[in-house]
């Protein structure tokens, strides 16, 4: 329940927050553009470990440690979905935000009515990555939280190895594994078709 908590509300936040940076780079004309999305993708390249102490910091003085919040909120501002969204944007031709805007659309309402349904295949592949990202973390959850009743699915599928010297269970090691596959497996079922096509649409341009 914990982890499926996290991973919606990840998955749903990282949707919102994207998608808007995304139409902001593709549609919008502002200094420093291109150099801010240059910053943002070369957040792709930083690890977690690099950040891992001043964000535990961070989370502490915020009075969120070992609160569910505090395992999705550092990361649903994703690199990676600004880049693919924003790829998916600059596909779609720019005569629909104007005739949006002349029958007196707004930005907002441009991007909800016009673009979004439009890029379908790559908001389900970011929503499949970011899912992915989210139900397998380990290392932060771990580091964040503290009561057994709040940790993830992952982290007591390592807890069930038991402690070091001991003899592993190993059949309540392979049900555990086995269960917390299932959504991931389910989730990629359902949104194959839509991931599929975003991959090609995010990845081919011309």
């Amino acid at each position: 329940m914990n982890s499926s908590i996290v991973s919606f509300c990840q998955v749903v936040l990282t949707l919102l927050l994207c998608s808007s940076a995304a139409y902001a780079f593709s549609r919008l004309r502002f200094i420093g553009r291109n150099v801010l999305y240059l910053v943002v993708l070369v957040a792709l390249t930083v690890p977690l470990e690099v950040v891992l102490v001043p964000l535990y910091r961070l989370t502490g003085a915020l009075g969120l440690e070992n609160n569910l919040i505090a395992v999705f909120l550092p990361f649903v501002a994703q690199p990676l979905g600004l880049f693919l969204l924003r790829q998916a944007f600059d596909d779609i031709p720019r005569e629909l935000d104007e005739a949006a805007r002349i029958d007196g659309a707004s930005h907002l309402q441009t991007l909800r009515h016009v673009l979004l349904p439009n890029i379908r295949p790559a908001l389900a592949t970011v929503a499949i990555f970011t899912f992915l990202f989210s139900w397998n973390a380990f290392l932060w959850p771990l580091v964040i939280i503290n009561d057994p009743q709040n940790q993830l699915a992952q982290v007591v599928v390592a807890q069930a190895a038991g402690a070091p010297g001991e003899l592993p269970n190993w059949g309540v090691i392979m049900s555990s594994a086995s269960l917390t596959m299932l959504p991931v497996l389910l989730v990629f079922l359902v949104l194959q078709r839509y991931f599929v096509r975003g991959i090609a649409l995010t990845g081919i341009k011309g």
